[in-house]
């Protein structure tokens, strides 16, 4: 996920119904304009109860989420993040892997925490991707706008700063939530046969790439001439993605983080929350 994440809906899935669940998320498309309006915050407060009710591994409830609401704070992350439209005009949430608050757990309870490495971030990654999921269909099916905000990771060293996180939390995600003020259609994904595997897992061939590429591209009909021209363009992008280095500097920023938070997987130096020094890289 880079920037405003690309988000399509539109497949060859099953028909959406008259189910509301079905259609809430079939439905849904990223929001990158909304409406000038504060939303209400009983709506704000459901929503956030919405995120709470995903399932969390081992109730271990290892993510938080941060509304930033100050309109100065605001505005320096919208900064942060690259000026992304979608930024602008909603309220936005910050979904964070939290291993502190288990650590205060333990000292309360006369323990140690042991669970930490590529296992805590596994299990925290896992809860707050839930939790955002079930905020994004619960808004969609409020008739309220969403948008994930991948730079919120990309940019998490400098997010940890500004939010003055402490060891323990590191920002994965944002979510921008709101009044729309356009109505995308849902963009298309590949073919679900690609996506789906029947007891063994199958390697996609040439053609198959090439069948999700038209997909992709939203060939279906029309002159073959521009077909084959969609077709190359779409080709293009996702070689592009797949070759370039636009993910470097996140990941370079991931990793100072990773170390300033205290949770470096191969325990890089770095201090466990509520031990000496215990301030991250916002706290310093």
């Amino acid at each position: 996920m880079s920037g405003e994440t690309r988000d399509r809906t539109k497949g060859d899935g099953p028909g959406q119904g008259a189910d509301p669940v079905m259609q809430a998320i079939l439905q849904r498309a990223s929001i990158r304009r909304y409406e000038p309006r504060r939303l209400e915050p009983e709506k704000l407060e459901a929503l956030l109860a919405a995120a709470l009710r995903a399932p969390t591994t081992a109730m271990g409830h290892f993510y938080s989420m941060i509304v930033v609401s100050d309109p100065a704070l605001k505005a320096q992350l919208y900064e942060v993040c690259d000026r992304q439209r979608a930024m602008q005009g909603s309220e936005f949430v910050v979904f964070c892997v939290d291993i502190r608050r288990t650590d205060a757990w333990a000292r309360h309870l006369g323990v140690r925490r042991l669970l930490s490495g590529y296992t805590a971030l596994l299990f925290g990654t896992i809860d707050m991707a839930l939790a955002a999921q079930n905020l994004v269909i619960a808004a969609a099916g409020m008739g309220l706008g969403t948008c994930y905000i991948g730079k919120i990771g990309h940019k998490a060293a400098e997010i940890c700063r500004l939010l003055s996180l402490p060891a323990g939390v590191l920002p994965v995600v944002g979510l921008t939530i709101g009044y729309p003020a356009e109505s995308p259609q849902p963009r298309t994904r590949i073919p679900l046969r690609f996506m789906v595997h029947r007891d063994r897992y199958r390697d996609m061939t040439p053609d198959d790439i090439d069948e999700a590429l038209l997909a992709l591209a939203g060939c279906e009909g029309g002159d073959p001439a521009e077909l084959r021209s969609r077709a190359a363009e779409a080709a293009s992008f996702f070689a592009g993605i797949i070759e370039g280095s636009w993910w470097q500097p996140g990941e370079r920023s991931l990793r100072k983080a990773l170390v300033s938070q205290g949770m470096a997987p191969d325990g890089a130096a770095a201090p466990r929350a509520g031990e000496a020094g215990e301030e991250g890289e916002g706290r310093r």
